[in-house]
């Protein structure tokens, strides 16, 4: 998938999914505006494991929907 998404796009349509983002555009805040989606899947490990094997220079993890039951965090790769 090569094409920007915004934030309630990406909301909707991988909703339950981690998702990989690169090419990520943000407000002043460092709000998510809009990306692009990578890699998504229900399992976590699947995400991870692409964003090592591509080694992405800007990119963001994260969980769309609410947290079942957990704590996690975010990070990007610099």
């Amino acid at each position: 998938m090569t094409e920007f998404l915004t934030r309630a796009e990406i909301d909707k349509r991988f909703n339950g999914e981690w998702v990989l983002l690169s090419n990520l555009k943000m407000d002043k805040h460092l709000n998510l505006l809009r990306a692009v989606v990578v890699c998504h899947s229900k399992n976590r490990d699947v995400v991870y494991r692409k964003a090592l094997k591509l080694k992405p220079k800007h990119s963001a993890v994260f969980y769309v929907g609410a947290p079942k039951g957990r704590l996690f965090a975010f990070a990007a790769a610099a």
